[in-house]
């Protein structure tokens, strides 16, 4: 790769053609060397990036796209994390990634074999990790060959700090597939887990409100409700509801640019997707809710029950923000 360096802290934009395909990547320029290439979302960035000849390029793996979600940002809370990410280049079978960063959490401890959630039935990584608390760090390892830009999707849960703490960055790390080649990990910065504790204000933890006579049943911060599911709603988080899966998507890998019709179990268009619509790889989950009877706090006499058949098609997070 030739020099683009010319001046301290230059920034911008440079091409890199492998194997007759050309890719642009944003950068940020140190004294002498290229490093800290910044993403043009400006969240994640690359580490050590060095000139090191057009073998390593082809064959030493860095990560190409980088994204972490989480499902809250309660104090104490289990909380479900969700990262997607990709190589330029291939990944042997049996090889350790490690995701690193998790710190500051309560849970869970450390296992060996802690159990991940993957997408689809072509499982790209092991059903378990290792997990270390301490370090926060989770240490993956390749089932079959993980081949160029596709995308690995990994989701787990952690429980959340129970104090206040800033939100953390997370790093992953591909495994060396190069002899003598720089291993490049990627970060994204200040993603998810910051956590603002506050005590409940009411004697009694699992209640709130003015009389501190409304019942919670997520978790109590301040003189507030949170709610830790995707499926509870309300002020007092007691709306429940539940996933119709045969009207819903279970988490599918999409290929970028090309035309692609989603459809339900029970044959209903979900999403579609024009030629060129996608610019990258993605992992897409969608889920239709009916809602559920809701329990009756202990101070309400009647209720309505919500419609049974009243489900409404919901984009995850993770989804809406990469469409």
């Amino acid at each position: 790769m030739p020099s683009i360096c010319s001046t301290t802290n230059e920034t911008g934009l440079t091409t890199v053609t492998l194997d007759g395909v050309s890719g642009v990547w944003a950068y940020e320029c140190c004294l002498e060397d290229l490093c800290n290439g910044n993403t043009t979302d400006g969240n994640a960035t690359d580490g050590n990036a060095t000139d090191e000849g057009e073998d390593c390029l082809a064959e030493q793996p860095f990560v190409d796209q980088l994204s972490v979600f989480e499902n809250n940002n309660v104090q104490g809370a289990s909380n479900e994390i969700k990262i997607q990410f990709s190589f330029h280049a291939r990944v042997a079978a049996k090889k350790k990634i490690v995701i690193e960063g998790f710190t500051g959490l309560d849970g869970p401890e450390d296992s060996s074999k802690l159990e991940i959630t993957l997408p689809g039935t072509n499982k790209m990584l092991e059903p378990t990790a290792a997990w270390n608390l301490t370090d926060g760090k989770l240490t993956v390892t390749s089932r079959r060959v993980i081949m160029p830009n596709e995308t690995v999707g990994i989701t787990f849960t952690v429980i959340n700090p129970s104090e206040t703490q800033s939100k953390v960055n997370v790093t992953v790390t591909p495994p060396a597939m190069a002899s003598g080649c720089e291993v490049r990990s990627r970060t994204i910065k200040n993603k998810i887990l910051g956590v603002t504790f506050l005590n409940a204000t009411c004697d009694d933890d699992e209640f709130f409100g003015n009389d501190c006579d409304t019942q919670c049943y997520g978790i109590v911060v301040g003189d507030k409700c949170a709610c830790t599911s995707d499926l509870q709603f309300g002020s007092d988080c007691n709306g429940t509801a539940v996933v119709n899966t045969l009207k819903s998507l279970a988490a599918t890998a999409v290929a970028k640019g090309v035309a692609l019709t989603l459809t339900s179990p029970d044959g209903t268009v979900l999403i579609e997707f024009p030629a060129g619509a996608l610019l990258e790889d993605m992992i897409l989950e969608i889920m239709t809710f009916a809602f559920s009877n809701f329990k009756m706090p202990k101070t309400q006499t009647s209720y309505a029950a919500a419609d049974q058949d009243a489900g409404h098609h919901k984009l995850r997070d993770e989804d809406t923000h990469r469409l």
